[in-house]
């Protein structure tokens, strides 16, 4: 009993001290522990109860106590929105839990519930970056052009990863570009090839924008760099697009 109990917090101490961290409950933290925990458990049976018809009764109810806690928190991570909804039942001012909450229910194409709780995120954490991001992609869907603009730029002014920048650079630029201002979706996917000279996405949006401004040149120079870096079967199609635009006389800039 007592190495069941020395390995619960010993293990524990590995990932867990006094240093508070983000996550309210993480089970996984408790895998390894819990073996500690089970060897104390079931040698404590042994030790306090002698009669063995009480021991075996007293294990099966615990085993099945934990098949039915086992199979009710299954049902919950079955499903990513129900894990979510749990998280927010058992954590109401997590942030994050709205956030991801709001993002399945964003994959499923129910915006405006999506909307809703990427406010409440944001009601829990006013500087979460990524939240202005979804809503910006939430609302550039919805048409809500000017909208999606302002939680964009307002995303920019948050902490990055170098694929956040991306996908708000030239989200960015495809809000610009629907709402026709052409020069500001030009230097947002500008400024995603220069973050990240590597990825063909925004090269293939600089592409399309040049395309539609009927700068050939400039769009067949751009989609050439990208085939390069990676070819893509998108790419080569928006290029043949290009050179057939140029060759029936359209005008370059």
């Amino acid at each position: 009993m007592t190495f069941g109990i020395f390995w619960f917090f010993i293990t524990l101490s590995v990932e867990s001290s006094l240093i508070p961290i983000r996550h309210v409950i993480v089970e996984h933290r408790l895998y390894l522990p819990s073996i500690g925990f089970f060897i104390a458990a079931v040698l404590s049976v042994d030790y306090f109860f002698s009669n063995m018809r009480l021991k075996i009764v007293l294990m099966a109810a615990i085993v099945l106590a934990l098949s039915v806690g086992a199979y009710n928190r299954n049902t919950v991570w079955e499903d990513p929105q129900k894990l979510w909804e749990d998280v927010i039942a058992k954590a109401p001012n997590n942030a994050r839990a709205y956030n991801n909450l709001g993002v399945e229910l964003k994959n499923k194409g129910e915006f405006d519930k999506a909307i809703e709780q990427f406010e409440k995120a944001l009601r829990a954490d006013k500087n979460y970056t990524t939240v202005f991001f979804n809503l910006g992609y939430v609302h550039y869907r919805l048409g809500n052009y000017e909208n999606s603009v302002a939680y964009l730029r307002q995303a920019l002014t948050g902490d990055l990863t170098l694929q956040l920048h991306l996908g708000i650079l030239n989200k960015l630029g495809m809000a610009y570009s629907a709402m026709g201002q052409t020069e500001d979706a030009i230097n947002a996917f500008k400024e995603a090839i220069k973050i990240s000279p590597l990825s063909v996405a925004p090269y293939n949006n600089l592409g399309v924008q040049y395309i539609k401004a009927g700068r050939f040149d400039l769009a067949i120079d751009i989609l050439e760099k990208a085939v390069k870096i990676r070819d893509e079967p998108y790419l080569r199609s928006n290029l043949s697009i290009a050179y057939a635009a140029k060759e029936h006389g359209g005008h370059n800039n």
